[in-house]
């Protein structure tokens, strides 16, 4: 059974909440390492903390801050892995606390590329200048289109999570169509989340799913039956 969301908690709250988390130190060391970037925690672990539900992984995006300094200094903190040829995310494990692996990402755009809608048919623009809010929008539900700034303890939410949480539905961000075509594994993604979460789905997002195969016409699986299998 979910937990219904405490929306009263202010932001603040939310940081030191977020700050107790055994993985949540290096947020802390980047801002004080560069004090004129800015590290959001994103994504689940900011519904989860909307959510009152235990923060199982921690994800992190640093603007402002080039990428060859993100990963220098990272190095000094622990090890440090890049994921994908150009995702400009590093998998991160501090030396010191905690061994469980970070995301720490620069913010990035996302565009679909084709039309197979395949977990991996993106074209991926990575700029350390770019917002939170334009790495917010190439995002799937609008639950996971929040940003706690750590700095400064502002929720940023341009897509209205905090009220689809409070509300308890699912709704995709922006047009329902596009985003599943653009990955069709945001399908079954999205039945996983209604399910643990206790969300309803909002009916324009549960319609789009409707009309989402995993296979193409000659039945070739776009979509992996390893990600299937892990997701069901």
């Amino acid at each position: 059974v979910s937990h219904q969301p405490d929306m009263k908690k202010n932001s603040n709250k939310l940081v030191e909440q977020f700050s107790a988390h055994p993985d949540a130190q290096i947020a802390f060391d980047l801002m004080a390492q560069f004090p004129a970037g800015k590290v959001c925690v994103v994504g689940g672990s900011v519904r989860d903390l909307l959510h009152t539900r235990k923060i199982k992984d921690i994800d992190l995006v640093v603007s402002g801050v080039p990428e060859k300094e993100l990963e220098t200094y990272l190095r000094t903190k622990g090890k440090v892995a890049l994921v994908g040829k150009s995702f400009g995310v590093f998998a991160f494990r501090a030396t010191k606390g905690s061994s469980h692996q970070i995301d720490i990402a620069l913010p990035r755009t996302e565009k679909s590329v084709g039309t197979r809608g395949g977990y991996r048919d993106f074209d991926i623009v990575t700029d350390h200048a770019l917002s939170i809010e334009e790495d917010l929008s190439r995002r799937d539900f609008t639950i996971n289109a929040m940003a706690l700034d750590v700095r400064t303890g502002t929720l940023i939410d341009p897509y209205g999570g905090t009220k689809d949480l409070e509300a308890r539905v699912l709704r995709a961000v922006g047009d329902p169509v596009k985003r599943f075509s653009e990955d069709r594994t945001r399908v079954l993604r999205g039945v996983r989340f209604a399910v643990c979460l206790g969300l309803a789905l909002d009916p324009a997002t549960r319609e789009a799913m409707k009309h989402v195969s995993l296979a193409d016409p000659d039945q070739q699986h776009i979509i992996s039956r390893e990600v299937i299998a892990r997701e069901l």
